[in-house]
């Protein structure tokens, strides 16, 4: 079921584009930081914080490329628990996904933290439908302090096929911005290889948000929002 989707992000963005097979320098703009929210701690949006957060969704980030929904599949779940456990930095777990689920099969979803050589700070991924799944559409989510977006992502050293990503851009929502990156196909581009990426920094945190594709703007940036109106609480 097609829901309507998500509000204002509360973040300027991250900002860089790389290149080739050189790592990439990131340039990054300040931003508000968190703002109030009706969301911000719920996990999951539900009663009168669903009531008042999915209004906002209309208002700034109608999505309709992909249907979307707060009702979170349990492997979605389990998997964001796993994340907070196996991570050093809070995990927010996201509030809006595409509808349809989640694979069965455990090798094709789960959470992916830094490489233990990664010594630039905290990092986690969420990725679910990995590959050609009929019926089931990937998706990624994830954070990131510092620079550690940029290395974990940007790097195409890190890939298997070298490729390069291009910054399209950016697009208010209300008083905040969401950068978007292209990334090569697949199997160039790591992970998001074949997606756009939705990119959002709120003080030292990098949010990031992807339905596989190149035209789902929409989703992406409403997912992305979701997060950036959950962020900010303890775990």
């Amino acid at each position: 079921m097609r829901v309507p989707l998500l509000a204002a992000v509360l973040a300027l963005v991250v900002v860089a584009a790389c290149g080739g097979s050189g790592k990439h320098v990131p340039a990054t703009r300040h931003n508000v930081g968190l703002v109030r929210s009706p969301c911000r701690g719920i996990d999951p949006w539900k009663g009168a914080a669903l009531r008042r957060c999915m209004p906002l969704v209309s208002r700034w980030a109608p999505v309709h490329s992909v249907p979307l929904t707060t009702q979170l599949a349990s492997r979605v779940r389990s998997t964001c628990e796993e994340a907070r456990r196996g991570s050093r930095m809070p995990v927010v777990c996201p509030p809006l996904i595409p509808t349809g689920g989640v694979v069965a099969y455990p090798g094709l979803y789960g959470f992916q933290g830094p490489p233990v050589s990664d010594q630039a700070g905290d990092f986690y991924l969420l990725t679910f439908n990995n590959g050609d799944n009929p019926g089931h559409i990937h998706w990624i989510v994830g954070a990131g302090l510092g620079h550690t977006v940029q290395s974990n992502l940007f790097d195409s050293r890190r890939w298997e096929v070298p490729g390069r990503t291009r910054r399209l851009g950016e697009r208010r929502y209300g008083p905040w911005t969401i950068t978007f990156f292209r990334f090569p196909p697949y199997p160039s581009g790591g992970e998001l290889g074949g997606h756009d990426l939705a990119l959002a920094k709120v003080g030292r945190t990098t949010y990031f948000a992807t339905v596989h594709g190149y035209t789902h703007h929409d989703a992406d940036a409403a997912m992305l929002i979701a997060i950036l109106l959950t962020a900010g609480a303890r775990q």
